[in-house]
């Protein structure tokens, strides 16, 4: 079980590490309120991941952009509010294929 557990921290580790550092260098100053998406293989695996993912993604801000918030929310919340909402933290979208199914929203 602890070895599972460690993967599932590497793992976010390295999501937050890599691909979140990108989007920060690459398009520095973009909002990144319910404009994410990540889509994992199914809803153990989002919940498994998902407080260290919150975890690695509020670390690697606070030596980054320190004023910077994120909250991790699932498709049914991000589906639900508009981008004109104010929000105290920018919404990424963390989901399972299955609950991303039918949604209209653009993914690239």
């Amino acid at each position: 079980l602890q070895d599972q557990q460690r993967r599932y921290e590497e793992y976010a580790a390295v999501v937050a590490e890599k691909a979140f550092r990108a989007l920060l260098d690459g398009f520095p100053g973009l909002s990144w309120d319910n404009r994410l998406l990540i889509l994992v293989p199914d809803d153990d695996f989002r919940m498994q991941i998902e407080p260290h993912l919150q975890h690695s993604l509020e670390t690697m801000l606070s030596e980054i952009e320190p004023k910077r918030r994120v909250k991790l929310v699932d498709a049914s919340e991000g589906s639900a509010v508009f981008a004109t909402d104010r929000q105290d933290a920018e919404r990424i979208v963390l989901t399972s294929i299955e609950a991303a199914d039918g949604l209209e929203r653009l993914a690239v």
